[in-house]
């Protein structure tokens, strides 16, 4: 959990998220990717694809008010298909504006 705390507000910012225990492909590639995060807003478009080793399945944005409490505010929703292989072939990311839906396609 990220934690932004505030001189202003009695509040802790934060996200947490939930992963799935399969292979995120994007994890493997040899690549990099580094940006500059200012603040929660718009979080999850800001991290490199392949920041972690599994899936993102939920992504909760909210505050903690005391220690070891979280309210979330916002929560976001990713779910997978999975090929043979255990690897995504798709994935829709649910939030109040609508569905995206994503298609891997692996090519050897």
């Amino acid at each position: 959990m990220y934690t932004n705390v505030s001189p202003y507000y009695s509040q802790t910012y934060g996200y947490k998220l939930i992963y799935d225990n399969k292979i995120n492909p994007l994890s493997t590639l040899n690549i990099s990717a580094i940006t500059v995060v200012t603040g929660l807003n718009g979080f999850p478009s800001f991290l490199a694809p392949g920041f972690c080793k599994n899936n993102v399945t939920e992504y909760t944005y909210g505050y903690s008010s005391l220690p070891g409490q979280f309210t979330g505010q916002n929560v976001y929703y990713y779910t997978y298909s999975y090929n043979d292989n255990n690897l995504p072939k798709e994935c829709v990311f649910v939030n109040v504006g609508g569905n995206t839906l994503t298609k891997y396609y692996y090519i050897e």
